[in-house]
């Protein structure tokens, strides 16, 4: 295997953990809000499990809002001028004849 192609696939399989960590993360967070409506509001363990989410969200705020907006790929831009141009060539339909 190549360095560049050696390079591509640390890549690709490093993208595939931060996937499947993500994944991994909200599953996780679904499980403690299914929780959080089980248990009753007084009980200690609910103040607990909103403080951790919170802490969380803290955390993982910030990663989302400074990251990088990702572009669409050239393909994509095509795709959409040509639906963009199908639009607009769009002829409205005869009145149907009875």
């Amino acid at each position: 295997m190549s360095e560049s192609a050696r390079i591509t696939y640390s890549r690709h399989e490093t993208a595939a953990l931060f996937g499947a960590g993500i994944w991994f993360e909200n599953a996780l967070m679904q499980i403690v809000f299914r929780h959080l409506t089980e248990i009753d509001v007084s009980d200690p363990m609910h103040r607990y499990l909103l403080v951790e989410v919170a802490r969380e969200l803290r955390q993982d705020l910030p990663q989302r809002v400074l990251a990088h907006p990702r572009r669409g790929g050239s393909h994509l831009r095509q795709v959409g001028r040509a639906r963009a141009r199908r639009r607009d060539r769009q002829v409205e339909p005869a009145l149907p004849v009875e």
